[in-house]
């Protein structure tokens, strides 16, 4: 893959996050565009992620690659093996804040399903001390927060790269997430975190308890 360097896929800063796209993208590939949060960048990033060819032997030539979720190389901003690249994800549909509740209608929850999902790439926290803090989702988190000092916040903190991608609700295929997404994209991280959080041990060490001073 152009621009692709694995030896490197979580050590990359804001800078080279940023050479590494443009150099994928004038390669021309096909590609979707997801969201990443670098462990060593101070902001998230829109990058483009390369779909995977496919071949149905070895004696033919590469076919075009399937738009959907599966095939895309998310391997290249997020360091996984086959099988965690199904298994380290989080699929958030519904509006941030919002939960299907008994008695709902068909119309209320319409209006709290997002038009879009957003499935969320990560690597296992289980190896958390292995990994460095990710820096942009700190420092988000610290800059959501410091208008609300002296209150005690929850601070989210978690371990190593993730990548969001945006996607359709059946086919599961890749759309791109543009600048006016990021917001949302925000939000959606956050309670990704919060669901892969309650699904794992209450003591999860990437949740803790930080008085902002």
């Amino acid at each position: 893959m152009a621009g692709f360097d694995n030896r490197r896929v979580t050590d990359r800063t804001d800078n080279e996050v940023k050479a590494t796209a443009e150099v994928m993208l004038l390669a021309n590939q096909p590609r979707a565009i997801g969201v990443l949060y670098g462990t060593h960048c101070y902001e998230p990033h829109l990058v483009p992620i390369p779909y995977v060819k496919t071949r149905q032997s070895e004696a033919e030539f590469a076919e075009a690659p399937s738009l959907t979720l599966d095939a895309l190389f998310v391997e290249c901003w997020v360091p996984h093996t086959r099988s965690a690249k199904r298994q380290d994800r989080v699929t958030e549909k519904m509006v941030p804040g919002q939960s299907v509740l008994p008695g709902d209608s068909e119309e209320m929850i319409q209006r709290k399903t997002l038009a879009a999902p957003f499935t969320v790439y990560f690597t296992n926290q289980d190896n958390w001390q292995q990994q460095k803090q990710n820096e942009a989702v700190t420092r988000a988190m610290y800059m959501e927060q410091r208008e609300e000092r002296g209150r005690r916040q929850r601070e989210m903190v978690w371990h190593g790269p993730i990548l969001v991608v945006k996607h359709s609700k059946g086919t599961e295929e890749p759309m791109d997430i543009s600048e006016d997404d990021l917001p949302l994209v925000w939000n959606v991280l956050k309670q990704a975190m919060k669901c892969y959080h309650f699904s794992q041990d209450e003591h999860a060490p990437f949740l803790s308890e930080q008085q902002w001073g």
